[in-house]
């Protein structure tokens, strides 16, 4: 199977970390930023569980009455239940690790005569190769197949004009 270089990074991204919105106050700003004037009842429906009416949205909307809003929860239950719902909603920030490691499967067309790292003669055609490489920095915040075929080879730049993976696996390490 053909896999582009954006199904590549979306492997990579799934073994960044996560880092969410925790305090009342940076949580309040997202249903602002994102909900605009519908943002106190969309806040109290997610703090009571998706519910829209009853005693436990009607004690969630209370958060958001006479300014309470924008007071910081004192108490660290209260403090716990916003950080919960920072939890629930998209990262704040995603942090790549320092390297991951890349398992390549599958065949490879390279430019004429060119030898891989173990030293085989590749042609024209395509080849099965099977090889683990690992990417570091810049490579992991924006991960391609060039990039990945190129520490294979040891280059700059790859030799690999096409290919089709096989099997693909990732490992952030």
């Amino acid at each position: 199977m053909k896999m582009t270089d954006e199904q590549l990074a979306d492997r990579v991204r799934s073994h960044y970390g996560r880092e969410y919105l925790s305090s009342k106050g940076e949580i309040v700003d997202y249903y602002k930023e994102t909900y605009g004037s519908r943002w106190e009842s969309q806040a109290a429906r997610d703090l009571a569980g998706g519910q829209t009416s009853g005693k436990d949205y009607k004690n969630a909307r209370r958060n958001f009455e006479g300014g309470r809003a924008e007071t910081n929860p004192r108490s660290s239950k209260d403090k716990a239940k916003w950080a919960a719902l920072g939890r629930k909603l998209p990262p704040a920030k995603l942090i790549p690790p320092k390297r991951v490691a890349i398992s390549f499967r599958g065949s490879i067309k390279v430019s004429g005569g060119r030898k891989d790292a173990k030293g085989r003669l590749r042609g024209n055609g395509y080849a099965k190769a099977s090889f683990t490489r690992t990417l570091e920095g810049p490579d992991v915040a924006n991960p391609t197949f060039e990039a990945l075929f190129a520490a294979y080879w040891g280059t700059e730049e790859s030799p690999v004009l096409d290919w089709d993976v096989q099997a693909l696996s990732v490992r952030a390490g």
